[in-house]
């Protein structure tokens, strides 16, 4: 008797019917993915976000290092020369708004001329009570300023009449005026009684 060798075909396995997740499952999965986002979203704030107190410790602890700095801005030389004097008296070539290119000493104060004065040679006419208003810049014999926007060749000095050493730009003798605080944010005296002027680096009179 014969044998049927034919393979019998396997029956059909049923087929997984896939599953609709449930409304609670989709509610998961979103607050999950939100929280992830937020978490992400907060790490690259931090890398990104500069540091609130930046600003502040940038511009100075208060308004007072502020207006130091904002100062120190605008006392900077319009060239980077730069004479290195004895250390006393020094003299800056500035940029302003108020008076444009000027010069100031150490202590912020406006530098002047006088077209009552001479510059070839070098002479002073303010005295007595005049000096006492235009206080002379003066050094002590022997040193020299410290120079910064300005030429040295510039630079020169007069014997006063009371045997002080006053400073000469391009010739003409250099004053301060009496009360100046060094603010330097205003046009100070210049062009006071029509004689004095503020003075720029090269000794020339800065129109009022």
């Amino acid at each position: 008797m014969d044998t049927d060798l034919t393979p019998v075909p396997a029956p059909d396995r049923p087929r997984a019917t896939p599953r609709t997740p449930t409304a609670a499952a989709r509610v998961a999965a979103f607050v999950a993915a939100m929280a992830l986002i937020a978490a992400v979203g907060w790490q690259v704030g931090r890398m990104v976000t500069p540091d609130p107190a930046t600003p502040a410790a940038l511009a100075g602890a208060s308004g007072e290092e502020h207006d130091q700095h904002q100062g120190e801005q605008q006392r900077q030389a319009p060239s980077q020369l730069h004479h290195q004097g004895s250390g006393g008296l020094q003299l800056w070539a500035i940029q302003s708004a108020a008076l444009g290119t000027s010069t100031l000493d150490g202590a912020g104060r406006i530098v002047y001329r006088s077209d009552a004065d001479g510059n070839n040679p070098p002479v002073s006419r303010c005295t007595g009570e005049c000096a006492q208003r235009w206080v002379p810049v003066t050094v002590p014999d022997g040193q020299e300023p410290d120079l910064l926007g300005i030429k040295p060749e510039h630079v020169g000095t007069l014997r006063r009449e009371d045997g002080a050493l006053q400073v000469t730009l391009a010739g003409w003798p250099l004053y301060t005026v009496a009360g100046d605080r060094g603010a330097h944010d205003d046009t100070g005296a210049n062009g006071a009684e029509g004689l004095w002027f503020a003075v720029t680096p090269t000794g020339e009179k800065v129109a009022p």
